[in-house]
């Protein structure tokens, strides 16, 4: 056909995994456990299915199906979707810029070696991170073009919808700039990822006993104040908690079981109340 000028278009070689039924079993008929792929359609759209298949496991591997992932993504579009129907943009944010392009980074490896399980879960990272803030236009299309692999439907309607004539599948792919990608941030983004993990460990372990919290209170070195204050609403939006922090030295804060006492670097002291 004249399309190519050499010998072997295909320069590797890469074998999927089986999507089994929920039983474990090979889908066949007679056991009753096939997956009309249709009928997911048709329930939840076809980015649902298309995103579901590609976040069971590495594409490499057998894998069962699960209807609680289904949900989970369709929820996960839905979300999506509200965010940005009714979008205004912001100006650029460095902290923003610098995860967006770390994504960037990451994601890409990660479709070029067909690790597309990790590459959703970075994406879903990225969305968590920017849903609770005011973003600009060039992030909103970074995300949705990251998106667009997996998500084509969805995304093509939403790049529309926040201001574009052309159509997403026809954009380049973005390029992460290294220069923008900020190593404190990720620092500072490390620490927050692990104080909120154990803030809603200690959450988990206090409605255990059967006691209701609604505000949390951080003890911070001195040098780590900022980095808590600057990530507060984040904080509040992944523990559902109202926040107040302190530093350790702060003579005012109030620490009624002097939980301030067991405070280190990256790892405040935490009551709750």
């Amino acid at each position: 056909m004249g399309l190519i000028d050499f010998d072997e278009p295909a320069l590797r070689y890469f074998t999927q995994g089986i999507v089994q039924g929920a039983d474990g079993e090979k889908m066949s008929k007679s056991r009753g456990n096939v997956v009309e792929p249709l009928e997911t359609i048709k329930k939840y759209g076809a980015d649902t299915l298309r995103i579901t298949l590609v976040s069971f496991a590495s594409a490499d591997n057998d894998t069962k199906w699960d209807e609680k992932v289904v949900l989970g993504n369709f929820k996960f579009l839905n979300q999506i979707y509200d965010y940005f129907e009714n979008m205004k943009f912001w100006k650029k944010d460095a902290r923003l810029e610098s995860y967006t392009h770390k994504t960037i980074k990451e994601v890409t490896l990660d479709i070029e070696n067909f690790r597309h399980n990790l590459a959703v879960i970075k994406i879903r990272k990225l969305f968590q991170y920017i849903s609770g803030r005011k973003i600009d236009k060039s992030t909103a299309e970074i995300f949705l073009t990251l998106l667009h692999p997996y998500c084509p439907f969805v995304t093509e309607e939403l790049w529309h919808k926040i201001g574009n004539k052309s159509f997403i599948s026809l954009e380049k792919w973005p390029v992460a700039d290294e220069s923008k990608i900020n190593p404190e941030f990720e620092k500072e983004d490390e620490i927050i990822e692990k104080t909120v993990a154990d803030v809603n460990n200690v959450i988990r372990i206090v409605k255990e006993k059967g006691k209701d919290v609604s505000r949390l209170y951080l003890y911070t070195i001195p040098n780590e104040k900022n980095v808590y204050i600057n990530n507060s609403s984040d904080i509040e939006k992944r523990t559902g908690l109202k926040i107040k922090i302190y530093a350790v030295n702060d003579k005012e804060k109030h620490d009624p079981e002097k939980k301030s006492s067991k405070s280190k670097p990256g790892k405040p002291g935490i009551y709750l109340e």
